[in-house]
């Protein structure tokens, strides 16, 4: 695996250089991270008109991490872990932690989820190279900011709204394409297109 991560500088512990470049200022993704973040309604209740594009966005979450999960060979913690925490066991931040205090989001695999997000806005920031894989947290934020925000695997599978996601097997979304892009138009789209054949369906 060819992966350079951040060079620490000699004497200084890699908690400690972490901590020490976020006292310095808050970079740029960590900011817009936490921004979003911020804006979430945490208490909402999940619209199913957005079952088209929150499906969409959890498959794509399950691929990106699944291309992450083979190169690191850690194919037994998907889809759930933290990317960074591989990267650089006995990874901190002060940012993370506060910022999830702050949030009190409620279920514990949701604030997991949140606090990887975080983690990884933090790490691109400070990192030289995260390698050519894509971003593998980018869609949880447009899953939040689109109402869906409580995590519920049951049976090898996650349920989004009513319709479930599989959980297994995790190499087959290494081999899928993407599910969908991240732009807004499309999402929209992707509702849409979930409503006009719901519609459809009950009215047969």
């Amino acid at each position: 695996m060819i992966l350079q991560i951040v060079s620490v500088p000699r004497g200084a512990t890699a908690e400690s250089y972490h901590r020490r470049k976020e006292v310095i200022a808050m970079a740029a993704l960590t900011e817009q991270a936490v921004q979003r973040l911020r804006s979430i309604n945490w208490q909402g209740v999940f619209d199913e008109d957005r079952q088209g594009s929150t499906v969409a966005l959890f498959q794509e979450y399950c691929r990106r991490t699944a291309l992450w999960a083979d190169q690191l060979n850690v194919g037994g913690r998907w889809p759930f872990f933290s990317v960074v925490e591989v990267l650089v066991p006995g990874f901190s931040s002060a940012t993370c932690d506060e910022v999830i205090a702050e949030l009190h989001i409620g279920t514990i695999l949701t604030e997991k989820i949140t606090r990887w997000y975080l983690q990884w806005a933090v790490f691109a920031d400070q990192s030289n190279d995260i390698n050519q894989l894509p971003d593998p947290y980018a869609p949880i934020p447009l899953l939040f900011e689109r109402g869906f925000h409580h995590f519920r695997p049951e049976n090898n599978m996650l349920f989004v709204g009513s319709a479930g996601v599989s959980l297994q097997p995790w190499r087959g979304y290494v081999r899928q394409e993407p599910f969908t892009t991240l732009e807004v138009r499309q999402l929209n789209g992707l509702d849409q297109a979930y409503c006009e054949e719901l519609l459809s369906r009950t009215s047969e």
